[in-house]
């Protein structure tokens, strides 16, 4: 019997990036509207429904106002993208549930939206980010002035849509005295697809008001492709979360 409701699992197509609709008093859990299945194949298709009970999902709401701040994860809260075809769309990691996998036996994927295979891989990576993102030390975070963090966010929510990851270099990780000066390299990653020389302007804006915080010095910085990108400066940089730039 068991077998018969995961092959109909099966058999509906159900796999991690498909799409659940939700209609109106469908689900007593899930409030109307689209959600993306982010449970692994093998958990929505395993075999026994004790072990996993659940299919986690995660609510898409559509966004007349994408903010290039919240694209590829850089944000760990939020995250904007692009569906293919169906404009843009925001998920928050507050809307994520978790559905009865018995409910997906008599239900079918919305095959109306479909994510392509980048997007839903940039997506699982900024889940998994939640857990495992790099931290910096609170001197460093501290000695980046409230109007300061303002006016990066403000240059980075008009070119963040092209810019794949922004990294950073410390000298130090440690929590350096007031005498002492952070020593920093940055990086701008950006897609291939996405080269633009606006870029290289916006990342010059960026280091006048990173320098114009004490106790930081900005010895080195460049912008390159995701191709360009080496080894060693995968090992030796961190990516410079996002959230470390919002003001309170």
């Amino acid at each position: 019997m068991k077998d018969e409701k995961v092959n109909k699992i099966r058999v509906a197509g159900w796999r991690q990036g498909s799409f659940l609709q939700i209609f109106k008093n469908e689900n007593q859990d899930l409030e109307e509207g689209l959600y993306l299945i982010i449970s692994h194949d093998c958990d929505i298709l395993h075999h026994s429904f004790e072990d996993e009970t659940s299919v986690e999902v995660l609510l898409c709401l559509p966004t007349n106002t994408p903010n290039g701040n919240m694209f590829y994860g850089k944000n760990p809260r939020k995250i904007h993208f692009q569906l293919n075809g169906s404009g843009y769309y925001e998920c928050s990691m507050r809307n994520r549930y978790f559905v009865d996998r018995y409910f997906f036996t008599s239900k079918n994927p919305c095959t109306e939206i479909e994510i392509s295979k980048e997007t839903l891989s940039i997506i699982t990576s900024w889940l998994a980010k939640r857990y495992n993102r790099d931290a910096f030390p609170d001197a460093f975070n501290e000695r980046m002035a409230d109007k300061n963090k303002k006016k990066l966010q403000n240059i980075l929510q008009k070119v963040g849509e092209n810019i794949y990851k922004f990294l950073i270099k410390l000298d130090s990780y440690e929590e350096l005295d007031e005498n002492q000066a952070y020593k920093i390299e940055l990086l701008l990653a950006y897609h291939q697809k996405n080269e633009d020389l606006a870029l290289e302007d916006a990342l010059e804006k960026m280091i006048d008001i990173i320098r114009k915080n004490s106790g930081i010095e900005v010895t080195e910085y460049r912008v390159k492709s995701l191709d360009e990108i080496s080894l060693e400066d995968a090992g030796n940089f961190r990516e410079w979360d996002f959230d470390y730039l919002s003001y309170r």
